[in-house]
């Protein structure tokens, strides 16, 4: 019995957590979106040095603010009771939007069609994304003919811009982070 136990131990202890595992795939995997983890071969919470020696070579402009800003109110110029901060931000040419708050990365703007660990596609359109994810939880954001569609417990919004069903970029943050 003892030698039983002594092997399930030694088994539980030698393996590595899901979490570990999951992040690695992140980190190699610049398709792949893990809403509230990471995207774009970036994790949420990453430093921003080790962020800049992953990208390094590509082409990348840097904005600071002197002050904490909110995404939806600064950059999509929109009223929400849902927060997302952050006090610099760097842009990778047409591929993805880092957000950094006190030197680490607090949310991941995605410009490129990716595939969630759902195996939710994003090129099939919002409607197919909503249908997976579902309405509950769900929050939508509207400013003229763009919607933003926030599942703030999971930690993803998709974005439309011309309610054209199109998803036009995806936002990874915090599950139920708002400040």
């Amino acid at each position: 019995m003892k030698k039983v136990l002594f092997i399930i131990m030694a088994v539980i202890i030698g393996q590595e957590g899901p979490d570990t595992k999951l992040l690695e795939r992140i980190k190699a995997d610049a398709g792949l979106i893990v809403p509230g983890m990471g995207a774009e071969r970036v994790v949420l919470g990453d430093n921003i040095s080790d962020v800049i020696k992953s990208y390094r070579g590509e082409k990348c402009r840097v904005s600071k603010s002197a002050k904490t800003t909110d995404l939806f109110k600064e950059i999509f110029r929109v009223e929400s009771d849902f927060r997302l901060d952050f006090d610099e931000m760097h842009y990778f040419e047409g591929r993805v939007m880092i957000l950094f708050k006190d030197r680490a990365v607090s949310s991941i703007i995605g410009l490129r069609k990716r595939i969630t660990i759902d195996s939710v596609d994003l090129s099939r359109g919002v409607e197919y994304f909503i249908l997976h994810y579902g309405n509950s939880g769900l929050k939508t954001i509207t400013r003229g003919d763009s919607r933003i569609y926030l599942y703030q417990k999971t930690g993803i919004a998709i974005v439309d811009d011309n309610v054209d069903d199109q998803i036009d970029m995806y936002i990874v943050f915090p599950p139920g982070s708002s400040k």
